[in-house]
């Protein structure tokens, strides 16, 4: 697995472009406490702000707040927004979607989700793991 101190991707969303958290994990437990935001306030104002530049007809693809870069991957009505430190890493964003969207069992737990627009804990673990499992092969 990437080092933490080396590892470009400080946090990670997924939510459906309605605003419903889907997943959110932290990879740098020392800024967790330092950053203070919360997860499911965040994914729907950030579903809000997307939903309006796409109405301006200029979807947002990234933004900056608190000295990171979050960047933003749509697919299909799902939201996927990266938060890093550096621009340089967006090798390492596409890199992950793609490992994760050739798992069958990512798109499993995703599509219930999107299908009963409900997240349950165990969806939330299973994820977690899929994630962390999808790191580890790539390092």
């Amino acid at each position: 697995m990437f080092r933490k101190s080396s590892f470009p991707i400080q946090e990670f969303y997924i939510f459906q472009d309605s605003g419903l958290l889907l997943y959110h994990q932290t990879f740098n437990s020392e800024k967790k406490k330092e950053d203070g935001m919360d997860p499911l306030l965040f994914a729907g104002l950030t579903s809000g702000i997307l939903s309006f530049s796409k109405e301006l007809g200029n979807e947002l693809t990234s933004f900056q707040l608190k000295g990171f870069t979050y960047h933003i991957k749509r697919v299909d009505s799902l939201i996927f927004v990266f938060k890093i430190e550096s621009e340089k890493f967006e090798k390492s964003i596409n890199n992950l979607l793609a490992h994760l969207f050739d798992d069958e069992e990512f798109i499993t737990i995703i599509s219930t989700c999107l299908d009963s627009q409900v997240i349950t804990i165990e969806m939330q673990s299973q994820l977690d793991s899929i994630v962390k499992r999808v790191l580890r092969e790539m390092s």
